[in-house]
């Protein structure tokens, strides 16, 4: 029964690892990111309010990639999968399945919409109706 706990707690923490790692780093991190370099000069007032947020993710993600992508680096050595059509086909579904929610979507889909003491649903409802309403 313990060893049956161990594998279940090791499967599920590589699973919120790998979702967490590719969704809000990869994608939720560098998107904006470089969407912000690449379409709004650098006087821009959205850009300058969310720099801060995103200063450094570039090169933060780029060396990650090796411990978390790389069929040689420490998470493709400690995983059980084979690198091709286990781990690199996990790492891609990941990818191509994210489909893109609101914050009060993403909080209300995890039950947190309501939760007083996660940031994310005090300040983070309350950052994201600023930019939503400057934005628009």
């Amino acid at each position: 029964w313990e060893w049956a706990k161990l594998k279940a707690r090791s499967a599920l923490f590589v699973e919120v690892f790998l979702e967490h790692a590719i969704q809000y780093h990869q994608i939720w991190a560098n998107v904006p990111g470089m969407a912000l370099r690449k379409f709004l000069q650098p006087r821009h007032p959205v850009r300058l309010a969310l720099t801060p947020h995103f200063f450094r993710t570039h090169q933060t993600c780029n060396q990650a990639k090796d411990g978390v992508v790389a069929s040689r680096g420490p998470l493709g050595r400690v995983l059980p999968f084979e690198y091709e059509e286990g781990y690199k086909k996990a790492l891609k579904l990941l990818v191509n399945d994210f489909r893109f929610k609101t914050w009060l979507d993403e909080l209300e889909e995890n039950g947190m919409k309501d939760v007083e003491c996660h940031v994310g649903a005090t300040d983070g409802v309350g950052l994201h109706r600023v930019m939503v309403n400057y934005v628009s």
